[in-house]
């Protein structure tokens, strides 16, 4: 009996810990510090998110998303599934510029806010719509969750490796 409830009660530790942590200001400059070269650092979104916009008949070609149709219209989605990978396209000042496909200007921006974190930066909004420049094209973005706040990551590990200074010892021969 007293096993099973030591099981239950270590049950959510084992499970909260998460294997990736949120960048932040003070992780993001831990980095800059020990030079790590954050081109070769798996970057990771938080949260799902997709961009759309409609497409005219000549525009069809050349789509990498997926083409829908609503009302008559044909829209093309591109979804960002939760911790879809990402790298470093080059960093400038409080803003990440993340790569997830290839492709020109096919990067997100990623904004310190003034809570310390890199956020997903939208170009502007209209009526409640955020809108997102993504290759040479305009799109929509909507959040598939009810969090509104698209955030980076990288792994736990990654991040606990910064603070460690790692060195071999040969040893002494008599």
């Amino acid at each position: 009996m007293k096993s099973i409830i030591v099981l239950l009660l270590s049950f959510p530790l084992l499970f909260s810990c998460s294997r990736k942590v949120a960048v932040n200001q003070q992780l993001y400059n831990q980095l800059n510090s020990q030079l790590v070269d954050l081109k070769k650092v798996q970057f990771y979104t938080h949260g799902r998110f997709f961009l759309e916009r409609e497409v005219s008949e000549e525009g069809m070609v050349a789509l990498n998303g997926k083409v829908r149709m609503r009302n008559g219209k044909q829209i093309e989605r591109i979804v960002f599934k939760h911790h879809t990978k990402g790298i470093l396209d080059k960093a400038d000042g409080d803003v990440l510029y993340l790569r997830f496909e290839n492709g020109e200007n096919k990067v997100l921006r990623f904004k310190l806010n003034t809570s310390g974190y890199f956020m997903l930066q939208h170009d502007g909004e209209e009526n409640g719509v955020r809108y997102i420049k993504y290759g040479d094209k305009t799109y929509a973005m909507d959040v598939l969750e009810d969090n509104r706040n698209i955030f980076v990551q990288i792994k736990r590990s990654k991040a606990k490796d910064v603070n460690k200074d790692k060195r071999r010892v040969k040893g002494l021969k008599a």
